[in-house]
C-alpha cells in the first residue's frame, strides 16, 4: 500500500480475509485500500464488517471517517473520528487524521490535534508537516518553520517541507534561507515547475533579476500554460528595462488567461 501497489495489496489483504474471515483489521485495511482507489462503497462496506467483528475496533472508525471527509459529508466524518478518538484517545494516527480534517478550516483545532499526536509520538514526521501548515496560516511563520525544520529532520528528502519552509522564511523576511530552501526543493524536485517558480519569487524580492528571470523562464518550460509565470517573468523584465520582452510576457499572460477551458 505505501508503493501505491494497489492491486497487490488487495490481492494480499483478499488472501488474508480467506484465511481468516474473523480478523476486523484484515477488513479494516482492504477498506483503506479501497479509499486509496476511490472505491468507497467497498470501502464502507468492509467498515462496517471490521466494526461489526469488532465493535471497539478505533482505527476502523477513523477510516469511515476519512472515507466520509472524501465525500465532503463532513459532520459525519467529524462525528467517526470523535467516536474513534472515545474509543482509544492513545492512538496518535487517529488524532493526526483528525488533525488534517481541521487544516485549513479550524486551524487552531488542527494544532490541537497534531500536537497531541507528537506527544503521543514525537517522531511523527507527518504531523510536524501539516502542523507547520496551520501555522503558517495563522501567520505564525516562526512555529511554522521549527516544525518543518523538525520535519526535515526527520525526513530530509522530502521537498516539499523544503518548499513550505521556504514560504514561511519568505513570510518572515528571511530572503537568503528562503532561497537556499527552495533551491534544496529543486534539487529533490527537479521537473517541479512549482519550485523555480518559488525561487524566482524569492530572487525577485532580493532584486536578483537575472535570477528571477531564469527561473521564472525554466518553470514557463516545464509548464508552458500557466499565466502567472509570465507575469511575474514579466515584472523582472520590466526592473531591467526589457520593454520589449516584458509586453510580449504581458500578452501570452492575456492570452492564456482567456483561452477556453480544456483547450
Amino acid at each position: 500500500m505505501k508503493e501505491g501497489n494497489f492491486g497487490e495489496a488487495l490481492a494480499i489483504i483478499n488472501k488474508a480475509i480467506e484465511l481468516n474471515p474473523k480478523d476486523a483489521r484484515a477488513f479494516c485495511d482492504r477498506a483503506y485500500t479501497y479509499s486509496a482507489i476511490k472505491d468507497y462503497d467497498k470501502a464502507l462496506l468492509d467498515c462496517r464488517t471490521a466494526i461489526d467483528l469488532d465493535p471497539r475496533f478505533a482505527k476502523a472508525y477513523c477510516v469511515v471517517g476519512n472515507i466520509n471527509w472524501l465525500k465532503g459529508e463532513r459532520e459525519d466524518a467529524v462525528n467517526d473520528f470523535n467516536e474513534a478518538l472515545h474509543l482509544d484517545p492513545k492512538d496518535p494516527q487517529i488524532w493526526y487524521n483528525r488533525g488534517l480534517y481541521y487544516l485549513h478550516n479550524d486551524n487552531y483545532k488542527c494544532v490541537t490535534d497534531l500536537s497531541e499526536a507528537i506527544r503521543l509520538d514525537p517522531n511523527y514526521k507527518e504531523a510536524y508537516y501539516i502542523r507547520g501548515n496551520a501555522f503558517f496560516d495563522q501567520q505564525k511563520y516562526d512555529a511554522a518553520i521549527q516544525d518543518y525544520t523538525r520535519g526535515i529532520q526527520l525526513n530530509p528528502e522530502v521537498g516539499n517541507l523544503y518548499h513550505q519552509r521556504g514560504f514561511a522564511y519568505l513570510k518572515s523576511g528571511s530572503l537568503e534561507n528562503a532561497i537556499a530552501d527552495f533551491s534544496k526543493a529543486i534539487e529533490l524536485k527537479p521537473q517541479s515547475d512549482a519550485e523555480y517558480y518559488a525561487r524566482g519569487y524569492a530572487y525577485s524580492e532580493t532584486h536578483t533579476y537575472d535570477k528571477a528571470i531564469a527561473d521564472f523562464s525554466q518553470a514557463i518550460l516545464l509548464n508552458p500554460r500557466n499565466y502567472g509565470y509570465y507575469e511575474q517573468r514579466s515584472q523582472a523584465y520590466l526592473q531591467i528595462g526589457d520593454k520589449a520582452r516584458a509586453g510580449a510576457d504581458l500578452n501570452q499572460a492575456s492570452a492564456l488567461k482567456n483561452q477556453p477551458a480544456g483547450q
